[in-house]
């Protein structure tokens, strides 16, 4: 069987095409990137805390990593103590958990 969209529906895909075309995603993500600091911030005591001073602060947590896409590159990038010991780590969480065309870089 074959079924044919309708012209409202099509429109619909268009308008929901060029949406993430000129947008880069649906969703800005910044409300999860708060919550997660929030979460950070009440356990640890530290606002915008970073791998570097997690690393000093908590020897639970010292081996802390995320893996993310750097879109101006396309390569992955893994943030970590190590690699990226002053990015905040809200920040990574919200660069690790982005789903293209989902969340806007």
């Amino acid at each position: 069987t074959v079924v044919m969209a309708s012209k409202d529906a099509l429109s619909r895909i268009k308008n929901v095409v060029e949406y993430l075309d000129a947008n880069d995603g649906l969703c800005k993500g910044e409300a999860i990137r708060e919550w997660i600091e929030a979460k950070i911030e009440a356990k640890l005591h530290i606002k915008h805390c970073t791998f570097y001073e997690l690393q000093h602060l908590d020897t639970r947590h010292r081996d802390l990593a995320m893996v993310g896409m750097n879109l101006s590159t396309g390569q992955t990038e893994i943030f970590s103590y190590k690699t990226t010991p002053f990015v905040v780590i809200s920040d990574a969480v919200r660069i690790s958990m982005s789903i293209p065309f989902v969340f806007k870089p």
